[in-house]
């Protein structure tokens, strides 16, 4: 899940898709039908599923997926953009029953979801279907308590914090030892 709000500039918002095609290249072995599917939803005033387990079944497709990823600003409607991860994780959107299912979430800022459920009671509705939550947290504007929410435990492994976008690389590497993806 990705942050695409107005506080994100465009710039950032660039930095962190070609850390996510680092991610994809360099810390997730395989990308097929058999082994590793990805999905990405995207968020500001409204989520968007980019692409859900069905759409790739290799890295050239999931790298060109995030690449034509569009921003275009907004709030940062969290809670809305975590039941909609949510709603990927089905049958009908790929999700396989016998495999790890894994949301990373990177956000700048704190959700401004008013009068809907918050952040924490969607991502329980995530955790109810084993669903392990990580986040990346950008910058000082993040709201720390948040995030502390609607990480799976332990939270040591599963929230990181970073000054600015270019430290992504190296928090992607930390959860790529975390979730054991190189196993």
């Amino acid at each position: 899940m990705l942050d695409k709000s107005g506080s994100m500039t465009l710039r950032q918002f660039r930095l962190l898709l070609r850390s996510m095609k680092f991610l994809v290249n360099k810390g997730i072995p395989k990308v097929s039908q058999h082994s590793t599917h990805i999905g990405m939803v995207t968020f500001a005033n409204n989520p968007t599923i980019e692409f859900d387990f069905n759409r790739c079944d290799d890295k050239p497709c999931v790298v060109e997926q995030i690449y034509n990823t569009e921003f275009n600003g907004g709030l940062t409607r969290m809670a809305v953009a975590l039941e909609s991860a949510n709603d990927v994780f089905t049958h009908e959107h790929g999700m396989r029953d016998c495999s790890r299912r894994v949301v990373l979430i990177v956000t700048d800022g704190s959700s401004s979801d008013y009068n809907h459920i918050s952040p924490k009671a969607a991502a329980d509705k995530l955790k109810a279907k084993d669903v392990e939550i990580f986040a990346i947290g950008i910058t000082e504007l993040i709201n720390e308590r948040q995030l502390r929410d609607i990480v799976s435990y332990p939270e040591l492994t599963h929230l990181y914090y970073m000054p600015d976008v270019k430290q992504t690389r190296r928090v992607f590497k930390k959860i790529q030892t975390a979730t054991a993806l190189d196993a």
